[in-house]
């Protein structure tokens, strides 16, 4: 089983994004716009250790229009570094920033999404032959710092 510590999108993101990959398979048939969350991902998870503070990335962040095919992940990119601090707490990297929308290469073009609300999760994912299974665990909000 393969862990991942990811930010989830908020409900109404999540619900679009849902929506437009639900779109692309019914256009392309391609199994890879139905599986796993659409969301973004910060990279492997490390050790068992419990997660402590980290910190939110800076919102809200904004997509590119077209969509980018790389290391078998189609995603719409996110421009700079905004998930490094994160990254860097959570002691592990990702070859893309971006938000998840399948594992195929197709064309999209797309108006920028705003990302206004994330959620810090694990993601859980497991294959046997052609069949994955995937939940979500250890779900929390994360805190904008601005109180401290």
């Amino acid at each position: 089983m393969e862990q991942y510590y990811i930010l989830r999108l908020g409900k109404e993101l999540y619900q679009q994004v849902t929506k437009l990959r639900n779109q692309l398979f019914s256009d392309w048939g391609h199994t890879g716009f139905q599986s796993l969350e659409p969301c973004i991902f910060l990279g492997p998870k490390g050790t068992d250790e419990p997660v402590g503070y980290v910190t939110r990335p800076p919102l809200p962040l904004q997509t590119n229009t077209s969509a980018v095919f790389k290391d078998n992940i189609l995603f719409l990119p996110i421009e700079g570094n905004p998930f490094e601090q994160i990254r860097r707490e959570l002691r592990t990297t990702f070859p893309v920033d971006g938000i998840y929308l399948g594992s195929d290469n197709i064309q999209l073009e797309k108006e920028p999404i705003i990302i206004k609300d994330v959620r810090f999760a694990v993601l859980s994912v497991e294959t046997n032959g052609n069949l994955t299974t995937w939940s979500i665990s250890s779900e929390k909000r994360l805190d904008s710092g601005r109180g401290r």
